[in-house]
Formats: structure tokens, sequence, C-alpha cells
């Protein structure tokens, strides 16, 4: 085993290989300060957590083109899977649209029964825990922003206000870019390490850096994958291995793809922050395989 899971979920054994868009969360870490984030303590926050509540909130959809991306909802469903077969009573929330297409995924007959399928719309209050997996957040002004520095608040359900009202006991923020909700820890490295950062198009006054801080986050290569191995590390601490590999990745890319749900980078099909499908795999397999030999 020649690197970390940290070195992993950064991508930096691939680094020449990855597209320059999927090399922001190494970016962010590495550049000095250098910033430590244990996987595993990160999980062990979470299980912590969850041996006290049983309810789990988790949230994604980020808008791209009058949909969705494909970064965020796989994620949600390998966490949200693992926790309802652990016994929580797990609430997924989203835009409607959205939503729909995650009801369609394959979610195992454990899980479902314990899998509350929400609007972010008809929520009326957080439970004690919530997870954010690729999900806009807002900046200092109040505004959401995609990569490209272009206000998107017009495209989500504004989730940030039952935060404000009812402070979850515990939150992680998952992302990979900086601009998704709860990694307002990062500010300061975004407005200075990423593309509008700092300054935006859109004329709020901003950029695209989010203010809210969870109390954990994790960055990775992408959301979804930060999400896998998250999920890996939890399941390890509870004697469990996840059912997961590239064949289940490819079944819910078709799901989301039928249901244009796209890259949000190449606006294609097939791929998650147009990471090459052969790249993606070596990825995922690196990732389960080090579990495996844990």
């Amino acid at each position: 085993m020649n690197h970390s899971i940290e070195s992993l979920l950064l991508g930096k054994p691939y680094l020449e290989l990855l597209p320059n868009g999927a090399k922001r969360a190494y970016t962010l870490v590495k550049t000095p300060p250098i910033i430590i984030q244990s996987v595993n303590e990160i999980a062990v926050h979470l299980q912590k957590q969850i041996l006290k509540s049983s309810w789990v909130a988790i949230t994604t959809g980020f808008p791209v083109n009058n949909t969705f991306e494909t970064d965020g909802p796989i994620g949600t469903f390998i966490l949200g899977n693992l926790l309802a077969e652990l016994g929580i009573n797990v609430i997924i929330s989203t835009e409607s649209p959205l939503l729909t297409v995650l009801e369609q995924f394959p979610w195992s007959s454990r899980a479902r029964i314990k899998i509350h399928f929400t609007p972010i719309s008809e929520l009326r209050h957080l439970p004690p825990i919530l997870i954010s997996v690729e999900r806009p957040g807002k900046n200092y002004y109040g505004i959401c922003h995609n990569m490209r520095g272009e206000s998107i608040s017009d495209q989500v359900d504004d989730l940030e206000y039952l935060i404000e009202a009812e402070p979850p006991e515990f939150w992680l923020g998952i992302g990979d870019g900086g601009n998704e909700l709860g990694l307002g820890m990062l500010n300061s490295k975004v407005e200075h390490l990423i593309p509008f950062g700092k300054k935006c198009v859109c004329g709020c006054g901003g950029g695209i850096a989010v203010e809210k801080s969870a109390n954990d986050f994790l960055v990775g290569i992408t959301s979804n994958l930060a999400a896998l191995t998250c999920a890996c590390e939890l399941a390890k601490l509870n004697h469990e291995r996840i059912s997961y590999s590239w064949i289940n990745e490819v079944q819910l890319l078709e799901i989301l793809n039928d249901n244009e749900i796209i890259d949000g980078v190449s606006f294609g099909k097939g791929t998650v922050d147009s990471i090459p499908k052969h790249l993606s795999k070596k990825i995922i397999e690196s990732i389960l395989s080090y579990y495996q030999e844990c």
C-alpha cells in the first residue's frame, strides 16, 4: 500500500492524468498552510454522532445547464445506503426534480425502510446530523455560484435558513472546489487559489468562496469520491464492508444520464467532472482496494 487514503482521495498518484478542475482539492489542501484532513477522524466524529442520534439528513444537488450534475448524487447514495443499513433514519433532501431521480437508485431492501425522500422546499427542520454532498453554498453576500463565477441562487432551494434557524449538532460538508456548502473554513484559500474565488462575474461584490463552515469538512478529487471514502471508513468502524464497485458506478451514471443529469464540467454523459472513464475506474478501484487490504 504505497499511498495513504488521503493521498488517494486528493488524487496525488494521478495528478498528471487528472483534468485541471479535478485538482482543486489537492491545491486547497496541499498549498501552505497545509491542511491535515484525516478521513478516519472525520468518520470517528460521524460515528459518535450517529450513536447519539437515529436521524441524519443528506443533501445534494448542484445545478448546471437547467439540470443537475453527476457529482453529488452518487456520493449521497453510497453514504445514505450505508447509514440506512446501519439502522439510521436517513432523510435524502434536494430539489424535487433531482429527488425523483434519486428515488430510482438501487437502494438495498434493508436501506429503503429507513430512507425518507423529502424535497428541501418541504423541510421544516433539520435532524441533529447533516451531511452536505456537493451542494452549493452562499458567499458573504448570500449568493451561490458555480465554478465559472456565475450566480446560481435562483436555481436552488434555500437550505441555509434552516441551518441558521436550527443549527445541526454535527454537520459534515463534502466538496471539491470550495464553493460547496459547509466549506467556509477554506474561504481564504479559495479566494487566493481558485479562479473567481474572490471576485465572481455576477456582480454581487464577492467571489465563489462560501461563508458557512461545517463542523468537519472533507474534500477530494470529486465529492462522490470523498463520500465513498468516508463511507468506507465508517463501514470499517462498524465492521461492515461497502458493497460497491465500478459496475455500480456505471449503473448509477446511466440512471442519472437517462434523466438528463450531466457532467458538471463537460456537460456530457457517462462521466463525473470530465474525468475519463478509465481513470475514474482506476481511482474507485484503488480506494476500494485500500480498504480491502486494511
